[in-house]
């Protein structure tokens, strides 16, 4: 269900107005408006038609008090439900995303058909059951696949106007967050409670654990106040969180280290996962350990022979 009222932050002269809105199956998102000196910034878009009218509402509201038009969307990564609501957003705008991620959702159905191909690939070398592979390819399809593409123009790291893009490899490879004065807009980067999924740089080049893991550590050299994330509520104490994220990976790291061993990935993930993998949480649970895998083999911890894994003396 969608919050009808937006809340409303001060962060020095600016205002910032969060949405929340629901958007994929059990998914929740934050959309935010940020009244800068030019006009009205979004960041980011939601997915969905309720998405897009509380989104609509919203800013038609926010511009009459402040007497400023949207004149831009930020879009933090490529993920469908960060962007998939755009096309019915209204108003006279640009659109940013950082590369590769604009080059994804500029030219969708490629991007789509293109990692649809490795998906495949991968589910046969992860030993996946022929029936759940078939199930995680349809799933992973049915949100995106009535998605076109949009125009969207690449935005570099650095200044941009009153705000600084921070390029964060690791859950796409053009994740970005956005500082504003003591304010940082995270995405899905770094969340209060739970940690985004993890995919392998195997599949997707500028993903992978140790890019993320390294984007956690490059934010919190910062030194930003508050966060305001993609998903749950804004927090502070920002380094404490960082820090609990990567401790969270160097024990999921141990776990997964020592339940591989005579195991393939799909094997291993049913290991870790148990019974939450079922539905599009089998591809989920595949990618969180392929990524956790992979950096162990990089680190020279496991090994890989035809599918099963070894432990290195």
């Amino acid at each position: 269900m969608a919050e009808a009222n937006p809340q409303k932050y001060e962060i020095g002269d600016f205002v910032i107005y969060r949405m929340q809105m629901d958007t994929l199956p059990g998914l929740r998102n934050n959309v935010y408006a940020i009244v800068e000196s030019e006009g009205i910034t979004l960041i980011d878009a939601g997915y969905g038609f309720g998405a897009a009218s509380l989104i609509n509402k919203n800013i038609k509201k926010i511009s009459i008090k402040h007497n400023k038009k949207l004149n831009k969307v930020i879009i933090t990564h490529s993920h469908i439900d960060h962007f998939g609501a755009i096309g019915k957003i209204k108003g006279n705008f640009d659109t940013y995303a950082h590369m590769p991620d604009s080059n994804v959702i500029k030219d969708f159905r490629n991007s789509l058909y293109t990692y649809e191909k490795k998906l495949k690939t991968f589910l046969k070398t992860s030993k996946t059951p022929l029936p759940t592979a078939i199930q995680i390819r349809f799933l992973y399809k049915t949100h995106k696949i009535l998605f076109n593409g949009y125009p969207v123009k690449p935005i570099n790291e650095g200044k941009f106007g009153d705000l600084e893009i921070i390029l964060t490899e690791g859950h796409s490879p053009g994740h970005i967050c956005i500082g504003l004065g003591d304010a940082i807009f995270t995405g899905d980067h770094l969340l209060p409670n739970i940690t985004p999924t993890q995919s392998p740089y195997f599949i997707t080049p500028g993903c992978g654990l140790e890019n993320y893991i390294n984007s956690l550590k490059k934010i919190a050299k910062m030194k930003y106040r508050i966060a305001f994330p993609g998903h749950e509520e804004p927090f502070e104490n920002i380094q404490s969180r960082v820090k609990e994220i990567i401790k969270f990976h160097e024990n999921r790291l141990n776990i997964i280290e020592g339940a591989c061993i005579g195991r393939t990935i799909f094997q291993t993930a049913k290991k870790i996962f148990g019974k939450k993998m079922h539905g599009y949480h089998n591809l989920l649970g595949l990618l969180e350990a392929s990524a956790h895998l992979e950096y162990l083999i990089d680190k020279g911890r496991i090994s890989q022979n035809n599918g099963i894994f070894t432990k290195i003396a």
